[in-house]
């Protein structure tokens, strides 16, 4: 006596997943899905937090920082049992971080257009310099010398990475002052023909306050002397007469304005006629 059975197989269950995002920062909205298409039930659990039963993709929110475990747990209902996965880290979300940085001098001029800029943000780990949104280092603090001759002004930005999509920029815009400048001419002519007439030192960016020009004889004598600025000596003595071409010693003393210090400085010029 022999009898016929059909039986049907059933395959179990098999949970596998799909967490998509992109590492950016809280909120973070990260999609869920799977491959299972067969009867049953699909419990989530995200992290620490409650477990949520769907099998249909959806849109979960993280709203805080950190690194999450998700486990996916089908049932067919079939008595076949269940199928649990579990992955550590599946997902990451990033706390914002915030972009800072300080800088010293305070003020830079073209005769010393070197910044230090030294970053402060809180809550990143990679770092991008632009110098008028031009690339220049990915270094945490930034030393950089301006191409500038002429005081300009440039847009310096740090861009502040907690990851590749999540970021944060701080800008801001840096202006080189013009230094201080004092050039005294070598030689000057006061024959009345208008030119080269006054013997001066040509000054920008000093303290007009702390200004102090001398005109010596060889002998020592002081011919000249003048506390403002621009103001020229003519070629004649104390007396009004005129000096005799000779090479006389002058002296200036001046205050840059930007940085405070004080500069004095000694030459020779040529008196002729």
């Amino acid at each position: 006596m022999s009898a016929t059975v059909t039986t049907t197989v059933i395959p179990p269950a098999v949970a596998d997943f799909l967490a998509e995002s992109d590492g950016e920062c809280v909120p973070l909205e990260v999609n869920f899905s799977h491959a299972y298409s067969g009867a049953g039930t699909c419990t989530w659990i995200i992290g620490n937090e409650p477990p949520i039963v769907e099998c249909a993709p959806f849109v979960y929110t993280i709203n805080e920082p950190g690194s999450f475990d998700v486990t996916l747990i089908i049932d067919a209902g079939n008595g076949c049992g269940a199928d649990t996965l579990t992955v550590e880290d599946a997902v990451t979300a990033f706390a914002p971080p915030t972009a800072d940085f300080t800088m010293l001098p305070e003020v830079i001029t073209t005769l010393q257009p070197v910044g230090f800029f030294s970053n402060t943000t809180i809550g990143a780990n990679a770092y991008s310099w632009q110098i008028n949104e031009e690339p220049v280092s990915e270094e945490l603090d930034l030393r950089y010398t301006f191409p500038a001759q002429i005081g300009d002004a440039y847009g310096v930005c740090l861009i502040a990475y907690a990851s590749a999509l999540c970021a944060d920029t701080v800008c801001r815009t840096i202006t080189l002052t013009d230094g201080m400048v004092l050039w005294v001419p070598n030689t000057f002519t006061p024959n009345n023909d208008n030119k080269n007439e006054g013997f001066v030192p040509i000054t920008f960016g000093i303290d007009e306050r702390f200004y102090r020009f001398e005109v010596y004889d060889r002998w020592g004598l002081r011919v000249f002397m003048s506390e403002t600025p621009g103001e020229a000596w003519d070629g004649r003595m104390a007396d009004g007469s005129d000096a005799p071409m000779d090479v006389y010693v002058w002296q200036v003393r001046v205050k840059d304005s930007y940085s405070g210090d004080r500069v004095e400085r000694i030459g020779h010029v040529n008196l002729l006629r």
